[in-house]
């Protein structure tokens, strides 16, 4: 399986479901957690791990495509804690 950000489907944690989302696509895949952040193309990405996946699958995808708010919200928590603790 290979995760494309070009092939426009819709990414969501298990935690949260659209339901316009499902109207448009029948492809879903469950986000673990984030790992990275980068800005690419003027545009926010993230470095993704998979659910039932490898590491080797982990893959950039931009926010547009992403439905999973919670972990978005955990990653950038963690990521200012990080460095408050510096």
């Amino acid at each position: 399986m290979s995760f494309n950000s070009r092939s426009k489907e819709f990414i969501v944690n298990n935690e949260e479901s659209s339901s316009n989302a499902e109207e448009n696509t029948s492809k879903f895949y469950s986000v673990d957690r984030i790992l990275k952040c980068r800005f690419r193309n003027n545009k926010i990405e993230y470095l993704l791990k998979w659910t039932g996946y490898s590491r080797r699958y982990n893959s950039w995808e931009p926010i547009d495509y992403l439905n999973c708010d919670k972990l978005i919200k955990d990653f950038k928590d963690s990521e200012a804690k990080k460095k408050i603790e510096e």
